[in-house]
């Protein structure tokens, strides 16, 4: 995504990688990148760096989660009706 606003461009970027390490258990990583053209100096009259980084580590626990295919209502809706 990139937006100009009188003279300031900004970039934003992520990746973002995720592996199910069990059947509840999911590992995910995340890249962000930000990269401001001409930052605004801070109130104290620093500059920051242009470019800024973010790299996340996470893990998710799926609770209650079912397979697919186990959810008895959808069994219902799938299964054809009876005639008596």
């Amino acid at each position: 995504m990139v937006y100009t606003n009188i003279n300031l461009t900004n970039h934003l970027g992520s990746a973002k990688f995720s592996v199910d390490v069990t059947e509840i258990l999911d590992l995910e990583t995340t890249f962000k990148f930000y990269r401001g053209e001409n930052p605004p100096p801070r109130a104290d009259g620093t500059v920051p760096k242009k470019n800024d980084y973010e790299f996340i580590v996470s893990l998710a626990l799926e609770i209650g989660k079912k397979k697919k295919g186990s959810d008895p209502f959808l069994k219902a809706l799938i299964q054809p009706v009876k005639a008596e």
